[in-house]
Parts: C-alpha cells; structure tokens; sequence
C-alpha cells in the first residue's frame, strides 16, 4: 500500500485522539441507523401495551325470563383477549385521559346496548352499536395500529352475540319442545272432555227417546180410557179432574226440556266461539234430538191431555175403565218426569264439564299455540334480509376520531418539524461560534454566551417563520391553531439552539458528534410515530427527559386542535427550563474557558 492513500491513512494514525475521532466517524451510521431500527422494531407487536379505556354504560335488560347484560359480558372478554392495555373507567376520566394522552383509544358501551341484542331473539332484530374513539392530537397513527385491536373488540362483540342468539335459540327449542307436551297434554284433556260431551250427549237421547215411548204409551192408554168411557161413569169426573193434572205435569216437562234446551243453545256458543266447531255441531245435533224427542211431544202431550180432560167431562160416568187409565197415565207420567230429570241431570253435567274443564283447556291450548307461534322465525322477505344482515354483523363499531388529520403528511408533520429545527440549530453552530472568542478574551464569560445565543435565535426565528410559511403555504399543512403552533416552534427551536450551543461550548469539535447522538436519541423517543408505549422500554425511559418529546406534542396539538391548555403550556415551560439550563452551563463553560485562554485565539479543534 502506498501514494496518497497510505498517507492519508497514516495521518489518521498519528495519534490515539484522531484514532477515536475516526472511530466515533465510522461508528457514527451505525448509531444513527441501529438506534432507529431498535426504536421501530415491532411497534404493531407492542400494541397489547398501548393504555386504552372501556367505558360501560349499558344497562341490563329481561328478556323470555333471563337477565342479559351484554355490556359488562363484552367487557369481561375484551379485558381477557388483553389486546391493549385495558382500564375500566367512567366517562369523564376516559375523555379526559384521551385528551391528555394517559388513554390512546376510548371503547364506549352505550347504555341501550343490552337493548340492542335484546331484538336478536325477535322479529324486528337490529344491530347493536359500539364506539371507539381515538385523538389525532395525541398520536396520528394510533388509530391505524389500533385497527387490529378495534377488529378484535368487533369480532369478540359479534361472537358474543352471536352465541347470545344460539343459546337463545336452543332455550327457545327446548321451550317449544315444553311448550308441545302441554299443548298435546291439552289437546288430550280436551279429547276427553269431548268425549265426555259426546257421552252425555248420547245418553240425553236416550232419556229422549224414552220420553217418547213414555208419550206413546200414554196416548195408547188415553184411547183406551176413551173406549172404556162408560164403565166407569162415576170415576168420569174424577178422570177428567186426573186428565187435567196430567196436561199440568206435561206442560211443566215442556218448559224442563225447553230449560234444557236453551242451556245447550248456550254451550254450543261458547264452543263456536272457542273455536270447537265440531264438538259445537255434536251439541247441536243433541240439542235438536232433544226438542224433537222430548220438546215437542210433551207439547203434544200437554194438548192431548187437554183435550183427553174435555172428552173425559164429556163422557162423564160413561166408563169405569178411565179410573184405570188414568191412574196407569199417572204413572207413565211420572216415568216421562223421571226421564225428564235424568235428561236435566244428563245435561247439567254436560255443562258443567264442558264450563270448568273444556273451556279452560282450550283456552291453555290457545296460549301455547300462540307462544309457539311466536317462536315462528322471519317468514316475510323484508324480516329475512333484516335477520341475515344483522345475525352476519350484529354489532356496528362506530369509529370516531377528535381532532382528525386528514394525511399522513399532517400527521407526521409534527415529528418531522423539530427534526428540521434541530438539525438547522447544528447548521446554524457551525457558522456562528458557541462562544464569542472576542467578548470571551475580554473576560466576560456570560456576554460572550449571550451574544452568541442571540444571533442564534435570532436566525433561528427567521428560518422557523420560514419553514411554517413553508408547509403551510406551499405544501398544504393544516394547522388548527396557529399561533400556539407558532409560539410552540420558536420555543422548540430556541431550545435546540440552547441544547448544541452547549454541547459545542463544553465540547469542541466532539460537541457536534455528541449532537448528532442527541438528535438520534430524541427522535427514537420523541413518540412522533408511534406511541412511545409501543417502543421499547429503553426509549420509554428517555421519552420524559428529552426536550423534543414536549416540541412534538405542542407541535401536534396545535396543528390538530382540541384543548390546548395545559398540555401546549406544560411543553412551553419543560422547553424554556431545559433552554435556561443550558444557557447556565453555556455560561459556566465560559467561566471555565476564560481561566485557560491563551493570549492567541485558538481555534475549538482542529484535526489535521
């Protein structure tokens, strides 16, 4: 190896300062580039740690005789999945967290929710809603590395509504499968009242017809009165007095069958009206039997035996055997009043059976059939695409965002400006001196400072004017506020100005290098990207105590907007204390150097 390239190197290898300072140069990338990928090396896969609020507002509700409490069960299994770092909280502190940064995302259970899922098991179903809430004044792409969480809490709610409806739906078969023994134990209890019916039915027939022959026999029994007239001419009179009794007794069975009659014309409505039109026709076509067999003759009979009296008066002392006759007439008609009573008896039971058990085992039947019906799935088109639109997604996540930044370039645009104003703090030191040589030799150390610091800033002011005008004007950043987002950048950058002056004060030469470190490790953990939570914890720790974090806030919450004091103020004063602690060790540096400047200005370093 030889010519200039040997040269060179060995110029670099003359002594062991230019070897660490050629050492610190090559090391250099590797700390800009390591310390930047370190930061950003799984931000998505840190999100579990990212601090977020759930806000449960929902109130239980019944329904089909269970409780549901859809709120507080969507909470229990979005605090299980840990997909962020989850707090229950209220809504006054969730919205106030949001605001400060303490909560990157709000998830809000609205008090009806319960309500919502409630209508799954019914005919009118609708989707239950749900509201996430995020701040771009606190972080742009939260909501982006959110997203996956979000989904989540989306996909745990629809599950859990999903298996709400299932459960709802086998508790609703197994009701129907109770439902169906006690419509068929109904349906069996009514059979046999029926039967019952039918039965007595038959047997008020029977008593009917014997009501009949009973009437045939006394018309036989009359005729014979009638040809034996004058046998008995003494017991004529008796006859006719004996006739008269029998059209009484025939006139009361008259009105004991119509009786009868009439409370059958009453069961036969209940039971159309119930809906029995068959057991209402069986009572009917009883009835009927009953005024043909027993209504009627008796009428006859009442007219017979009338007209028997008037021809017994007629053929007074005509005949002996009417004493017989009429006694064997009496007896008949005592039978015919028997059956009579059997029939009124046959008929009471009927009625009874019919009032106390048909009736409300038919009503029971009505009631289950009507809750079997309501059990009955979506039958109209418009109920089927309903049902499937809200069985497939039953919940309605609604995404809101405070303060919305339109573009990435406004998002990112608060990370992006201190880096420009850091890095013109470097540009601008190496033009202007840290310490002015001249004031310094002089032996006024805190003027040699100030006099250096204030051309800085001032600078430093028309390039911050500039690069606002800038983005503004020219690239299209919005900014919401802007004279915080002003007042904010001129902080910041009288700040950084501070921060390298000092550095380049107590350093020389190395105070420029220790500045590009100072820039690299500002902007891993400055959180302009993402949330400082979501990077790893060695940058968390240098989140607080370096000054770009508070210009990146500012910066951010007055380009998005929403409340703007504390939280730009608190950056204002962390900055103006960090820039007066170093304008103090600017000046103590001083102090020091005026106790060992030569007579001859030397320069800060020089390597050669």
């Amino acid at each position: 190896m030889s010519g200039p390239f040997r040269n060179s190197l060995a110029r670099w290898n003359r002594s062991w300062p230019l070897r660490f300072a050629m050492a610190g140069v090559l090391l250099l990338p590797l700390i800009f580039g390591g310390l930047m990928v370190w930061a950003y090396w799984n931000p998505q896969g840190n999100a579990g740690d990212l601090p977020a609020a759930i806000v449960n507002e929902d109130q239980s509700v019944k329904a089909d005789g269970h409780t549901i409490d859809a709120g507080q069960n969507l909470t229990d299994a979005v605090l299980a999945e840990q997909q962020l770092d989850w707090t229950v909280t209220d809504n006054a502190d969730a919205e106030d967290g949001l605001n400060s940064g303490r909560y990157y995302l709000i998830l809000k259970i609205p008090s009806g929710f319960s309500a919502e899922v409630a209508t799954i098991d019914s005919k009118t179903p609708t989707q239950a809603n749900l509201e996430v809430i995020t701040n771009d004044a606190t972080n742009y792409l939260v909501g982006a590395l959110a997203n996956d969480s979000v989904k989540a809490i989306e996909g745990q709610a629809t599950q859990t509504l999903q298996f709400e409806f299932l459960d709802h739906v086998y508790s609703a078969i197994g009701t129907l499968e109770e439902d169906e023994g006690k419509v068929l134990n109904g349906a069996d209890k009514l059979a046999k009242q029926a039967q019952k019916a039918a039965d007595g039915a038959e047997k008020l027939a029977d008593d009917a017809e014997q009501v009949a022959a009973g009437n045939k026999q006394v018309a036989d029994k009359a005729q014979n009165m009638a040809d034996n007239a004058k046998k008995v001419p003494a017991a004529a009179q008796k006859m006719a007095d004996t006739a008269d009794e029998v059209a009484t007794d025939a006139q009361t069975i008259e009105t004991n069958a119509s009786s009868v009659d009439q409370q059958l014309t009453d069961v036969e409505a209940k039971l159309k009206a119930a809906g029995e039109t068959a057991l209402a026709q069986d009572v009917a076509d009883a009835r009927s039997d009953l005024d043909t067999g027993v209504v009627q003759p008796a009428k006859d009979l009442a007219s017979e035996s009338k007209s028997a009296a008037e021809k017994a008066k007629d053929a007074a002392a005509k005949s002996q055997k009417v004493v017989t006759d009429a006694e064997n007439a009496a007896k008949k008609l005592t039978e015919l009043s028997d059956s009579a009573s059997k029939v009124a008896a046959g008929a009471e039971e009927l009625s009874v059976g019919l009032t106390s058990e048909l009736a409300p085992e038919a009503k029971e039947l009505s009631s289950q059939l009507s809750r079997a019906a309501a059990k009955i799935p979506p039958t109209t088109e418009a109920q089927k695409e309903a049902f499937s639109q809200v069985l497939s997604k039953p919940i309605n996540v609604q995404d809101t965002r405070w303060n919305p930044v339109a573009f990435l370039g406004d998002g990112l645009a608060p990370y992006f400006l201190p880096i420009a104003l850091y890095v013109g703090a470097m540009f601008l030191l190496l033009l202007i001196p840290a310490l002015n040589p001249r004031i310094l030799n002089l032996g006024k150390p805190i003027k040699a400072a100030l006099q250096s610091y204030a051309p800085l800033v001032f600078y430093g002011a028309i390039g911050t004017i500039v690069m606002l005008t800038g983005v503004i004007a020219l690239v299209g950043v919005r900014a919401s506020a802007f004279l915080p987002l002003l007042v904010i950048s001129l902080v910041t950058m009288a700040c950084f100005i501070a921060i390298v002056q000092f550095l380049k004060a107590a350093l020389g030469a190395v105070g420029g290098y220790a500045a590009v470190v100072l820039l690299v490790l500002q902007m891993t953990s400055a959180a302009g990207v993402f949330p400082i939570e979501t990077i790893g914890r060695f940058f968390q720790l240098l989140h607080p105590i370096l000054p770009m974090t508070y210009g990146v806030d500012g910066i951010r919450r007055a380009m998005a907007g929403g409340p703007l004091w504390p939280y730009v103020g608190t950056d204002v004063l962390v900055l103006v204390g960090f820039t007066l602690i170093c304008l103090a060790g600017t000046t103590y540096v001083a102090k020091r150097r005026k106790l060992v400047v030569s007579d001859v200005p030397q320069p800060e370093g020089s390597i050669s």
